[in-house]
């Protein structure tokens, strides 16, 4: 009798428990820095973390000459993930192309890693640690194995 009793009991209050309808969001993180289609962004400072001490704020043109310091580094919300880095008004050459990078992009949610070419550090993808993310601005950190670190610090410049 007691056994019936709690079986239900246990009845009840599993079906009391499923009558929550389940929404299913669709992951759309990637728009903050992305947009509906796309979206482009503009160094706006370069930052030196230093471990124990304060940080060291740089404009683009400190630490890049003005060709590099005005490039146009845009998102597309796509299948392809497709990520352009452009130049801006300053060419280094005039024979240089206007596009300097040409790839995609790879967001992880769980480490807030993006994942993109930086012609500053290198010509192969790198993770960046996804700080801050807005309307306005994007702020990414990468770290370095010789434990130098880095803050990008980004305008928005345009979106869809």
């Amino acid at each position: 009798m007691m056994q019936k009793r709690y079986l239900l009991i246990g009845l009840f209050f599993i079906l009391l428990s499923c009558t929550e309808e389940v929404k299913v969001t669709p992951f759309t993180f990637p728009k903050a820095f992305t947009g509906e289609t796309q979206r482009s962004w503009v160094m706006r400072s370069f930052q030196i973390l230093r471990e124990g001490k304060g940080a060291i704020t740089l404009l683009p043109t400190d630490i890049l000459i003005d060709c590099v310091a005005d490039d146009i580094y845009t998102f597309y919300y796509d299948s392809q993930r497709t990520y352009r880095v452009t130049d801006g008004s300053a060419k280094c050459n005039s024979g240089d192309p206007d596009t300097i990078v040409e790839s995609s992009w790879a967001f992880v949610n769980s480490t807030a890693a993006l994942t993109i070419i930086m012609p500053i550090f290198s010509d192969q993808p790198l993770p960046f640690i996804l700080r801050e993310v807005d309307d306005t601005k994007m702020v990414l950190d990468i770290y370095f194995d010789d434990e130098s670190s880095y803050r990008l610090n980004f305008r928005q410049t345009s979106h869809d």
